[in-house]
């Protein structure tokens, strides 16, 4: 469990500095302190410097859920930070920066989902993200905030330019995918590897095609129209499609789907980071 929970700490400052260097061009260091206790009384421990409480809920992968812990003018630097400032520091919360915030944390989340999809093996939905500032009411609304009892904490460190060189905390409830899914994680890739088997024994002179060519499209979704709404479309109309903001985007090879993943960007290009793959034997038999 500790190991991963080490995972866990390690995605989650390695999105939060990329979300950072993406939307800024600012570049940000994040460093684990030490593991410190896991119960509530801990985190009312922490809540005395660090009154600032975003939390999380795991949707499905895991159960329980995410708490992070700031000083309020950490959190509005970095959210002044994230909108294009200079990082100006605040003992007050402004509507505007709490709202920066939880799109820097929301962004997150998606990353952290993403993340623990792949080194765990299963699909894992996480947020949205819920702000909660406890330095003027002390930390008597702590257990009614918690959606989640939390078993791991983390000290770390942060350092944003000359505006932000302070720490916050990480909680956690247990990172550890429920055993039905482990077990049906491992059915899967035996029941893959059996299906390739069988498909490279049935097309020999696969080979012989593996240079070819072929169109990739990605698909948000779709919808149907009828022609005279299709008429009306102009400068700032909205088609609203048939895919909720939480489900994967598809993968498409020669118009066959091939993926799930999730758009995600890389250098300042658009990119898929794949979290489901069709198992090859579909695969080479969508290709007839």
């Amino acid at each position: 469990m500790a190991d991963n929970f080490g995972k866990f700490v390690g995605a989650t400052t390695e999105n939060l500095g990329s979300i950072l260097k993406t939307s800024t061009g600012i570049d940000s260091e994040f460093k684990l302190i030490k593991i410190e206790g896991g119960d509530v009384d801990d985190v009312k421990t922490a809540l005395s410097s660090h009154p600032l409480a975003i939390q999380a809920e795991f949707k499905s992968g895991f159960s329980g859920g995410v708490l992070f812990l700031f000083k309020v003018e950490d959190i509005n630097a970095l959210a002044d930070i994230f909108i294009g400032g200079p990082g100006t520091r605040s003992p007050d919360l402004t509507a505007d920066m709490k709202d920066a915030a939880a799109e820097i944390f929301n962004q997150v989340g998606g990353g952290l989902k993403t993340q623990l999809s792949i080194d765990f093996g299963i699909p894992v939905a996480l947020g949205p993200f819920d702000l909660r500032n406890f330095a003027s009411e002390g930390t008597q609304g702590v257990v009614s905030f918690l959606k989640f009892g939390p078993v791991q904490i983390a000290r770390l460190s942060m350092k944003v330019t000359t505006a932000i060189d302070s720490d916050f905390y990480l909680a956690s409830s247990s990172i550890q995918p429920p055993k039905a899914a482990a077990e049906e994680a491992v059915s899967a890739a035996r029941a893959q590897q059996a299906a390739t088997a069988d498909a490279a024994a049935g097309h020999p002179n696969l080979d012989l095609l593996m240079d070819v060519r072929l169109p990739v499209t990605i698909r948000f979704g779709a919808t149907t129209m009828i022609l005279r709404d299709v008429l009306k479309l102009g400068t700032g109309s909205l088609i609203e499609l048939t895919k909720t903001e939480n489900e994967p985007v598809e993968l498409l090879v020669n118009e066959k789907l091939l993926a799930r993943g999730e758009v995600v960007v890389v250098d300042g290009n658009y990119a898929i980071r794949i979290l489901e793959v069709e198992s090859q034997a579909s695969r080479i038999r969508s290709l007839g």
